[in-house]
């Protein structure tokens, strides 16, 4: 952890070069700090990047693209960043979640974020100026859940197609689902509790998934019969 140097306004060559072996690395509360340096190629072995409470960090370290083994990268409070550029977010193949939380300057999140197939978990949380989100979206088929907490400026999720399947303790769908109204297709599948409650007009949630124009609700062992 590197934490409250408040005349540190980039990270030494030599630390992030000697340490290769480094899997987890928290900077916080650095005010002052505004380049991270490109030695951060070297941190080969890394599956875990905190950044905390840099006010003057804008971008993105260079080399950060060559974090093979990152799995988790979380930023928050660093109110000086404006966006996640294409090519550092997307070298990131092994990333599985990445949260965003009160970067008040973020106008717009990569494209880059389709390359993250071992994406499960995408938090953005706080982003005030945050218009809308990539298409690329569609894209991260290992994605399990996506939190988006006050974004006042977005007015539309890039969500066409919804697939649940193979979930059998779901039991039913929430009332929001109603709100997703540019959802052209839903499929599920061997769900046996919510395909009950969403099947036909005599279902429960048969409300909440109606206005949906291409609905697929079925079990694939009676396709197998």
């Amino acid at each position: 952890m590197i934490e409250s140097f408040d005349d540190l306004s980039s990270l030494p060559e030599n630390f992030l070069r000697n340490n290769c072996l480094l899997t987890s690395l928290k900077i916080k509360s650095c005010q002052t700090l505004q380049l991270l340096g490109s030695g951060f190629r070297c941190l080969t072995s890394l599956k875990s990047l905190n950044i905390q409470w840099c006010e003057q960090l804008s971008l993105l370290p260079e080399g950060f693209e060559n974090l093979n083994a990152l799995e988790c990268f979380e930023i928050s409070d660093c109110h000086s960043i404006e966006t996640l550029p294409e090519n550092p977010i997307g070298g990131l193949i092994s990333l599985q979640i990445l949260s965003i939380e009160n970067c008040s300057r973020l106008s717009s999140v990569s494209v880059g974020l389709q390359y993250l197939i071992a994406l499960k978990h995408l938090n953005i949380m706080y982003r005030p100026n945050l218009a809308g989100l990539p298409d690329s979206l569609e894209h991260l088929t290992s994605l399990l859940s996506l939190a988006i907490i006050y974004r006042p400026l977005i007015e539309c999720l890039p969500l066409r197609t919804l697939a649940i399947s193979e979930c059998p303790n779901i039991k039913s769908l929430p009332v929001a689902f109603r709100h997703l109204t540019k959802l052209q297709q839903l499929s599920i599948q061997d769900c046996p509790d919510l395909q009950s409650c969403c099947q036909g007009d005599r279902g429960e949630d048969w409300w909440k998934v109606s206005h949906v124009p291409h609905k697929y609700i079925f079990s694939s062992q009676k396709l197998s019969q």
